[in-house]
């Protein structure tokens, strides 16, 4: 990871740590078909060989080709939230209760700790599974 692949802000070494491999999409952004090799350290590896990161996402696609990196990933976890609340307003639908309730159960979600201390060191891929996760849960209980 180049300082110049984090041109919009400053992050924490953790939190850069984390999103190091969304930085693959500035490189398909400046040079097409040449990101699927990553040249960066002894020679290079395939890009997606990344174990760690949620690089596939359509989230982590979208705001990386929007906004960059670090900024990016702040897209990416307030997409994330918004996707739980409305995951949470789907289960109070499927399970029949009033627009209240829903509009309750999808605040408490997005504001309780479940996935807040999942964040501690800017996770992103945690985070974004327990939210597809949820809308895994409501589309079950639809069916």
């Amino acid at each position: 990871m180049t300082p110049e692949n984090y041109t919009d802000v400053m992050v924490q070494p953790e939190y850069a740590m984390v999103i190091r491999s969304n930085a693959i999409w500035n490189t398909f952004r400046e040079c097409g078909a040449c990101f699927l090799w990553n040249g960066s350290l002894k020679g290079g590896y395939p890009a997606f060989a990344e174990m760690q990161g949620s690089v596939f996402h359509p989230f982590v696609i979208l705001f990386t080709l929007l906004f960059g990196v670090a900024n990016g990933s702040k897209f990416i976890l307030v997409a994330a939230f918004i996707t739980a609340g409305l995951a949470q307003w789907w289960i109070g639908f499927i399970m029949e209760l009033r627009r209240v309730a829903r509009v309750w159960a999808a605040w408490v979600a997005i504001t309780a700790g479940t996935l807040a201390t999942r964040m501690e060191l800017g996770v992103v891929g945690i985070i974004l599974s327990t939210v597809m996760a949820s809308l895994a849960i409501a589309a079950v209980m639809n069916l």
